[in-house]
């Protein structure tokens, strides 16, 4: 408004949109994840920060019919080895990986 920009007029559908956004993706993610720290490993829990947008991926193409790409593939593909890989080497040696 102090620049002159005019009020927004939000459809219904961005209401939905918003709403879900608000129980879905704030109270019940967040409650979920809350509840995974308590349960399990910190380095468990965690790990949602990388498998998540690898699953959004696979929704977005369930849902919404979005293109998936070799591309997007092998960077899924990487993700998830990379998330592997760790839980390997700690299960193997007993420590996290150190990068060394």
């Amino acid at each position: 408004m102090l620049l002159g920009e005019p009020l927004p007029h939000p459809t219904p559908s961005a209401w939905i949109a918003w709403g879900y956004l608000v129980v879905f993706g704030s109270v019940f993610a967040f409650t979920s994840f809350v509840i995974v720290l308590k349960l399990l490993p910190i380095n468990v829990a965690l790990t949602y920060a990388y498998v998540n947008p690898v699953l959004a991926l696979f929704l977005g193409r369930l849902v919404l019919n979005e293109p998936i790409t070799p591309r997007i593939l092998l960077g899924a593909g990487l993700v998830l080895f990379s998330v592997f890989a760790i839980f390997k080497v700690r299960q193997t040696t007993g420590r996290p990986f150190s990068g060394e």
